[in-house]
């Protein structure tokens, strides 16, 4: 056996057995299923065939019976094979495993299966062709090799469908489907050279005499059917993306309708829910009542005003009105309320209805805005009246939120638009303007019967996720249609076909030029083939010359058309070559950089290093290809670029280097706006203060762009005044803070909510805002809004006095882009502020107060939190002291006074002033005023107790009705002028006292209660004071108090 002919059949075998093996671990893991089960036994039929060929080549001398038994197997072999593809075509069985339940997986399984059954029974038909004895003739041997080459066809188009459906499944039949395509091109090249196609590669051994027969039908078939199998692959290519490309647009198409359906929803019941809230006010009650009887005072009017106005602003009405019984609006804020309006045209059943009306979206006649209105039937008087006092419209201007979330979409498109519509009779309306047709909001109106507007007839007419058809403009088009919760409302996503099978076609066109381009190659391969015949001498040389010609050509189109610059220089470093991008981005014609250094072209801080690397690289050191510098082009700028540098090789000798470069500035502008997000973002944490932020900020937005001289300005809507907190500028002084409506760059920023670049000292831009500049005027001055949340809160603005230093729209944008994360931070720090004040402030008052107060965790009762006095009255730790209820510190003296104190607390929900006694922390009874409260905090319930020590007030009581009993026994005992010298030697002697009294009847002055002495007074027995305030806390269903 012949070297090569043993390497062909050590391929062959092992494909074989590698294909084999895959097959049975497929069938032991996934199971016994058809699929798994025909490949099984195909290969195990391959594998016998491939066996039982290298044992007859080895034997060389066959013996005529076993030749015949294995024709008959394999003929036997083939039978089974296509009687078992024609039931998997047929559909008399499963075609594909269960992993691919969907038709398009059905009809790959069947071509699979299909494509399987013919390459099996071609290539064994094949060999069983070879195997016939006596000595095939050529006949036979053609009829072999055409099976054979069928069988390669049929396994190249079925090798496309695994990798085209990609599943578990696919490597099994994909080894198989290798397998045997090697056994026919084995078979191809063994039917001898002699026979097609095989005589198509193949020179004539005299090319004079067979240049007229020299296979000319055999080149025009091959290349048919190379270009047959081309157009098969391009079907199934376009038909897969086709189907990809819709499956992608019905789930992006689904995925905005639900969204939008969603936020709709939200936003309606939102306001059904807050008008819903007004049904029963409890604002304004007696006001309106006034107000509709025509007795209110101006102030009671001015209130009612407020009200309406607050609630306009805070929910976003267009308007707000109040109508009464009659039909008249009393009080109205925002637009007017157009008399056509369906609740005054149905009055009586607004005042009678005991819930929120809701009124469709109509337009006004007068005015042609649309709007949407919600009735609220007020009930003011306590009256069982089944008509309400008046009605409270709340008028909704869609064009506010609805209209522009429902136009918008969240991706570039074309075609794309939301469409609201909703039944209307026999006819379907929209609601909202289209995109491709203005004034249609309302107006536009198509019949139910009709064949335009097919997406929003069927989303009024069946529920259809997903339609088809012809939209208002009669375009065909894709489209997901959804139905608005509580609302006769429904949505309709949607975009033209054209625009989603736009990539499909542009595809299909390129395939299209792809397959001609490759079917022209495949004719003209068999006309080059054949004239190779006839000419091979004479056509190699000329091909030689071609692809030469061919390849200098490519290469200096390569050269000259790369996106990158290209210079070639030499071992010392003076530049030999460079191609036009490099022109173009250095600003130089080519004799002005033939000849020169090419560190010349380099910023000045780069040159040296440049210089060393390419002494390191000429020395044969190891150096670094790629690294980035920045370049220096002819007017002086300099740009950021990243070079790659090889060396040049010729005849085995380096004579020089060659370096492309590509321009990185925006890469390099990109890392920096990323950078500087995260540097404000850090910044908003890290900052002391605001002015230390607005320092950080600065520095950030230096790092950006020339803002040597920037300020950041605030607006305060409440007091419409614009403070500069931040003001570096170094010409003039800091503003002082100014009224919105002055004229000023920054106000026309806030007013206006956009970014400006303006030059100021001209007088076209100071048209622009209305004035002149007042200070020294910039050359240019480029200014952004801060915006939270839509709200503007402020102006970032830098300004150049320097001619040489100049903003661009870039420079706008990036300052733009910025503000947002600047505006973000500052308005994070100033709400960190407020808290903080808020709480310090808070403490304070906590800490500071003379009464024991705590704080107690509802359930369980346990003390969360107690101020210094309750500290003092326990005499324990703030540590040790929470956590305990008022059962464990045991301080109520009377269990029934206990039971009363809750009992009022269940029914009140709060106690004041309760009398009782209760236990010191050193086992005195004192008297107390108690008071209690339920209080929700962070969503958890607490009880806030108050203590009031009033012993001293006790025992100034016990001290008056003592003096009072002493005078009486005085004056009725003894002489009225004996009682008098009494009197005046009782009060002498009891002066003292009488002043202690005082101090206990009207409690200790403020700067004994700021210095401490009163407290201390209260809590020390011996000087007559009362036990001092403690904490206590209550439950209103647990003993814990």
């Amino acid at each position: 056996m012949r070297r090569w002919e043993a390497f062909c059949h050590a391929v062959t075998l092992g494909l074989a057995l590698l294909a084999t093996a895959a097959s049975g671990y497929a069938l032991l893991r996934h199971g016994v299923m058809l699929p798994t089960v025909l490949i099984m036994a195909a290969n195990v039929v391959l594998l016998a065939v491939v066996v039982a060929r290298l044992w007859l080549a080895l034997r060389r001398q066959g013996d005529t019976t076993r030749r015949a038994i294995a024709s008959a197997v394999v003929l036997a072999a083939s039978a089974a094979i296509i009687a078992l593809g024609w039931a998997v075509v047929a559909h008399f069985v499963v075609p594909w495993p269960a992993t691919v339940a969907d038709a398009q997986g059905v009809a790959h399984g069947t071509l699979y299966l299909g494509l399987a059954a013919i390459i099996v029974a071609t290539t064994l038909l094949a060999q069983a062709l070879q195997w016939r004895l006596p000595r095939v003739s050529r006949r036979w041997r053609q009829a072999s090799a055409i099976l054979a080459l069928l069988a390669l066809v049929s396994a190249l188009l079925a090798a496309f469908l695994c990798l085209v459906v990609r599943n578990v499944f696919d490597l099994v039949p994909l080894l198989a489907i290798v397998a045997f395509a090697a056994l026919a091109l084995r078979l191809i090249c063994e039917a001898g050279l002699d026979t097609w196609p095989a005589n198509v590669f193949v020179l004539p051994v005299n090319t004079v005499v067979r240049a007229r027969h020299s296979g000319v039908a055999g080149f025009i078939v091959l290349a048919l059917i190379l270009v047959g199998l081309l157009l098969a692959v391009g079907y199934s290519y376009v038909d897969r993306e086709a189907s990809q490309a819709r499956r992608v647009a019905h789930a992006d198409l689904a995925t905005v309708a639900d969204l939008k359906v969603q936020s709709i929803a939200a936003w309606y019941q939102s306001h059904v829910l807050t008008a819903q809230l007004l049904l029963d006010p409890s604002v304004a009650r007696v006001e309106i009542q006034a107000l509709l009887q025509g007795s209110s005072s101006p102030q009671q009017h001015a209130d009612v005003t407020q009200w309406l106005r607050s609630m306009a602003r805070a929910n976003g009405y267009a308007s707000v009105s109040l109508i009464d019984p009659h039909g008249a609006v009393r009080l109205s804020t925002g637009t007017a309320l157009p008399a056509t309006a369906p609740v005054l045209r149905d009055l009586e059943h607004a005042l009678r209805a005991h819930r929120v009306r809701i009124d469709d979206l109509y337009r006004d006649p007068l005015t042609g805005g649309i709007a949407l209105d919600l009735a609220v039937p007020l009930r003011l008087s306590s009256s069982t009246s089944e008509r309400a006092d008046c009605v409270l419209v709340l008028r909704i201007d869609p064009s506010q939120y609805l209209y522009p979330m429902v136009q918008s979409w969240p991706m570039p498109s074309a075609s794309a638009e939301s469409l609201l519509v909703r039944k209307d009779g026999d006819a379907v309306l929209y609601l909202n303007e289209l995109r491709h047709r203005s004034g249609a909001a309302l107006t536009l109106r198509l019949p139910l019967s009709g064949k335009l507007g097919v997406p929003a007839l069927l989303a009024v007419t069946r529920d259809s996720p997903l339609a088809e058809g012809l939209d208002y403009r009669g375009e065909p088009v894709l489209a997901a249609v959804r139905r608005v919760a509580n609302t006769p409302w429904f949505l309709v996503a949607k975009v033209d076909r054209a625009e989603i099978y736009a990539p499909v076609r542009a595809r299909v066109a390129l395939l299209s030029a792809l397959i001609g381009v490759l079917a022209l190659a495949a004719l003209l391969g068999a006309a080059i083939l054949w004239r190779q015949r006839s000419y091979s001498a004479v056509w190699r040389e000329l091909q030689l010359q071609r692809e030469n010609t061919l390849t200098e050509q490519r290469y200096r189109r390569l050269v000259e058309n790369i996106s990158d610059a290209l210079m070639i220089d030499d071992v010392h470093g003076h530049v030999r070559y460079v191609n036009d991008r490099f022109l173009a981005l250095y600003g130089y014609t080519r004799d002005e950089v033939i000849g020169r250094h090419f560190s010349e072209f380099s910023a000045p801080q780069w040159r040296d290093l440049g210089r060393h690397r390419h002494r390191q690289r000429m020395a044969g050191e190891a150096v670094v290809d790629t690294f980035e510098y920045q370049a220096l082009r002819k007017d002086g700028s300099q740009f950021w670029a990243e070079v790659h540098v090889s060396t040049v090789v010729e005849d085995g000798r380096l004579i020089g280097t060659q370096a492309t470069v590509q321009d990185i500035t925006e890469r390099k502008r990109a890392q920096a706006l990323q950078a500087a997000l995260l540097h404000i973002s850090e910044a908003a944490h890290a900052a002391s203060d605001m002015d230390d932020l607005y320092r950080r900020i600065h520095q950030i937005i230096s790092g950006l762009l020339p803002a040597q001289n920037f300020y950041v300005a605030l607006y305060d809507g409440v007091t419409d005044i614009v403070s500069f907190p931040y003001f570096i500028d170094g010409h003039d002084p800091p503003p002082e803070p100014q009224r919105l409506d002055e004229i000023s760059l920054t106000a026309v920023v806030l007013r206006s909510g956009k970014s400006m670049l303006l030059h100021p000292n001209t007088p076209h831009d100071a048209e622009k805002f209305g004035g002149v500049m007042v200070g020294t005027a910039p050359v240019e001055w480029l200014g952004v809004p801060m915006q939270v949340q839509s709200r503007t809160i402020g102006v970032l603005a830098v300004q150049s006095y320097d001619p040489a230093i100049r903003f661009s729209e870039s420079d706008k944008a990036l300052l733009q882009f910025v503000s947002t994360q600047v505006a973000a931070a500052i308005e994070r720090k100033r709400t960190a502020a407020a808290m903080r004040d808020s709480e310090e402030k808070f403490r304070a008052v906590f800490e500071e107060s003379p009464n024991a107060i705590g704080l107690f965790a509802i359930p369980g009762g346990r003390l969360v939190e107690a101020n210094k006095a309750a500290r003092d009255v326990f005499a324990l730790p703030h540590e040790q002291l929470l956590g305990k209820t008022a059962i464990e510190l045991g301080i109520w003296t009377d269990a029934a006074e206990r039971q009363t104190y809750l009992a009022t607390l269940h029914a009140n929900g709060s106690v004041r002033d309760f009398e009782t006694t209760l236990h010191r922390h050193d086992g005195d009874i004192v008297p107390v005023l108690y008071s209690g409260a339920m209080v929700s905090i962070a969503g958890h319930d607490y009880a806030l107790s108050v203590m009031q020590d009033i012993s001293a007030r006790k025992r100034a009581e016990q001290w008056q009705r003592h003096y009072a009993d002493i005078l009486a026994l005085i004056m009725a005992e003894a002489p009225v002028a004996d009682v008098l010298q009494r009197i005046a030697h009782f009060a002498e002697q009891q002066s003292e006292t009488a002043g202690v009294l005082i101090q206990w009847q009207h409690g200790p002055t403020q700067q004994e209660v700021r210095g401490g002495k009163a407290q201390a007074s209260m809590i020390e027995p011996d000087a007559g004071g009362g036990l001092p305030p403690a904490a206590w806390a209550s439950h209103v269903s647990e003993p814990i108090i």
